[in-house]
């Protein structure tokens, strides 16, 4: 007597779980709304802002921090996603610029831990990419940078980060050439972040503990290449809605049951 109803909640479970994979892609790349990219150099460096016209970014780990060091970091505004909405995976890309030294790395990728307010002359997750003059308000640099061990050519302040993983570059790459990066960690950061937090910014810090330049593009770049971009996959609103639709429908099937 009981063989329909198991049937039928068979039919809707598999017919959920073909709905369930369905998601829209939202590229968020640096030059949206609140975002920023840059590099940050120590020794002379230090305390020198880049500001927002080089078209270069940069990570390299020169076995000090006297210079030719580099880490970077970037922001993306995920003010257009709605937080409650999980992401189910995402994408860092960033493009090769001219002048990329084409010997194999690994990068490190970090997050900054959301609502850090940094502390006496250290900024915080609203770092700004360029020094405004006035009032005055200072950029970023390797001695204010949020999250960075300015004493370490390649790390970051555990205390103040998560980190999400690396990825690594061949070989031979060329300019114009993609670098992705993605893991779980990334997706449980971005989700963590958003819905955790009082605001719409994610920062990630890139470091490096090999003695490779590698140059990456800017937003400020005038070839034509894409920004970093951060892509994150969240549900259709259409198959969230489905999935209601059929998880209530199973409901009510059960209920009729024990009635029965």
């Amino acid at each position: 007597m009981r063989k329909p109803l198991t049937i039928t909640c068979t039919l809707l479970a598999t017919l959920l779980f073909a709905l369930a994979p369905a998601a829209q892609a939202l590229d968020i790349p640096t030059s949206f709304g609140s975002g920023a990219d840059t590099k940050v150099d120590p020794g002379d460096e230090a305390n020198d802002n880049a500001g927002s016209t080089t078209p270069y970014l940069r990570t390299r780990a020169n076995g000090d921090t006297s210079g030719n060091t580099h880490k970077m970091w970037l922001r993306f505004d995920v003010s257009g996603w709605d937080s409650n909405t999980a992401v189910v995976d995402a994408t860092l890309t960033l493009v090769a610029a001219d002048g990329h030294v084409g010997d194999a790395s690994a990068i490190d990728v970090y997050g900054l831990n959301d609502d850090y307010a940094g502390g006496e002359g250290i900024l915080g997750e609203d770092w700004l990419e360029t020094t405004i003059a006035d009032p005055y308000e200072e950029g970023i640099t390797w001695n204010n940078a949020p999250g960075n061990d300015i004493g370490s050519d390649s790390a970051v302040l555990s205390a103040n980060t998560t980190t999400l993983g690396s990825f690594s570059i061949a070989d031979g790459t060329l300019t114009g050439d993609l670098f992705t990066f993605s893991s779980d960690a990334l997706v449980d950061f971005i989700n963590a972040n958003r819905t955790d937090g009082d605001d719409d910014l994610v920062t990630l810090i890139l470091t490096t503990e090999d003695d490779y330049l590698h140059k990456y593009w800017s937003k400020e770049n005038v070839g034509g290449y894409a920004a970093p971009t951060l892509t994150m996959d969240v549900p259709e609103p259409a198959t969230m809605g489905l999935l209601g639709l059929g998880f209530a429908a199973m409901a009510a099937l059960r209920r009729r049951r024990r009635k029965a």
